[in-house]
């Protein structure tokens, strides 16, 4: 997925301070553990009032391709500022 953060009061060079979630349906781990996603925060310069970036994820592992509903997300300070659902289907 890839975003933009536009129409904000900064100054280029500024740094937006996001964080990125990813949330799927249970996944067992090799270990057994099981998880339902993660997060990850970036800093991303402001150039003219905006910034952008992308979210993805590869599935090297069989464990990994869980079917069902999946979300990408962009937050800043609690908000959600953009995201995206799909769903992943194994044949």
């Amino acid at each position: 997925m890839i975003y933009e953060i536009s129409n904000q009061e900064a100054a280029d060079g500024d740094l937006a301070d996001l964080e990125v979630v990813m949330a799927f349906p249970p996944m067992v781990k090799p270990d057994g553990s099981t998880s339902r996603g993660f997060s990850h925060f970036v800093k991303s310069p402001y150039t003219k009032h905006k910034t952008w970036g992308w979210v993805d994820y590869s599935f090297d592992n069989d464990f990994e391709l869980v079917p069902g509903l999946w979300r990408f997300e962009v937050r800043s300070g609690g908000k959600t500022l953009c995201s995206q659902e799909f769903t992943i289907y194994r044949e």
